[in-house]
């Protein structure tokens, strides 16, 4: 489980967070209006790399005052889908009840307080503004009955927002959690409807008679999230809609990769929608990166090896003093064999996603 936001006011204050976007586990986005607050979410190369620890699945634009500390917006965590990690291997879920409650193929909206200006704010698990929040803050939403010291995630359902499910022209704000931003305790499934009911949102659809041993999926649906006490979830994907979302993760790393090598990525990444080219350009900066970092190494390695009298003594050098991969590029290099070819082979090879 995720540590809770008071762990992660010491992490804020130790320097943890920043240390952890120094490692692009993280990506640290500074707050247009006051540059105390810094909202974190997790990277691309941390998404490829499946390198989810705790503090990567809680930043979904977790919200810090980096002068006091204080965790502002304390986001739900991120969680996985059934058999995906150990967690949610069916032999290891837990032995309690859980609701089943409708997978909603929206996007994150967070609503919290801030403290400074006594204002409410909506984010997004990575920005502090996009069409997103606009559209978000269209829609109704009783603010005179939240509650300053809890964090609201929303699913955000519009027209203008389809990702794979077609929801024709619903437009609504969906409370999917309610979390006290200074614990990460969060609020019960009950709570959460009556909280709702207040707010003038919905909730996800409660499903009664859902079976694991048997799971059925209805047309036009994601999935299920199977919800347990104390927020402990697990993603149960529709067979349909996984295919329809391998289609559209076919623009994901490889084919940003094969573009970028036939020098056509920028000419198809113009063609497609907002929201899609930002996740090419957030792959294509990971990739291209981790190019450059093979190519650095077998460059560094050439003006190592250039004084050594044999070629024998210069390939036990490659092979003593690299790893694997900047290996394969260096001999690459030296015996003048396509080594930027070679670097962008490997990184296809290897790189995957959720």
């Amino acid at each position: 489980m995720p540590p809770d936001a008071a762990l992660y006011t010491a992490l804020a204050r130790s320097g943890r967070l920043d240390k952890l976007v120094s490692e692009r586990v993280l990506r640290k986005v500074t707050c247009p209006f006051d540059t105390d607050y810094a909202l974190y979410e997790y990277t691309s190369e941390t998404l490829f790399d499946a390198n989810w620890s705790a503090e990567a699945q809680a930043a979904r634009g977790l919200v810090v005052d980096a002068a006091s500390g204080r965790v502002l917006c304390n986001p739900m965590p991120k969680f996985f889908n059934l058999n995906e990690v150990e967690a949610t291997r069916i032999k290891n879920l837990p032995d309690e009840p859980f609701i089943a409650l409708e997978k909603l193929d929206g996007t994150l909206i967070l609503v919290w307080r801030d403290p400074k200006r006594n204002e409410w704010i909506y984010n997004t698990r990575g920005d502090w503004k996009n069409e997103f929040i606009e559209w978000a803050k269209e829609l109704p939403l009783d603010k005179k009955n939240l509650d300053p010291e809890y964090t609201y995630s929303f699913e955000l359902i519009h027209p203008k927002n389809r990702i794979v499910i077609d929801y024709g022209a619903r437009r609504e704000l969906v409370l999917v959690a309610v979390r006290r931003a200074g614990t990460g305790e969060e609020e019960p499934w009950a709570r959460l409807k009556l909280i709702a009911g207040r707010l003038g949102a919905s909730v996800p659809r409660e499903f009664a008679d859902f079976k694991i041993e048997d799971i059925g999926f209805e047309p036009n649906q994601e999935g299920y999230v199977l919800l347990y006490p104390g927020g402990f979830r697990v993603k149960v994907k529709s067979p349909a809609y996984v295919k329809i979302a391998r289609v559209i993760n076919a623009l994901g790393p490889k084919l940003v990769i094969d573009l970028i090598r036939g020098k056509e990525y920028r000419a198809v990444s113009q063609q497609v929608p907002p929201h899609i080219r930002q996740q090419l350009d957030d792959v294509a900066s990971v990739v291209r990166t981790r190019h450059q970092k093979l190519m650095n190494e077998a460059e560094k390695a050439m003006r190592e090896i250039q004084s050594l009298p044999t070629p024998k003594e210069k390939a036990l050098w490659i092979q003593n003093n690299l790893d694997p991969e900047p290996a394969s590029v260096a001999f690459a290099l030296w015996k003048d064999k396509d080594p930027e070819g070679t670097a962008w082979n490997l990184i296809r090879k290897n790189i995957t996603r959720e």
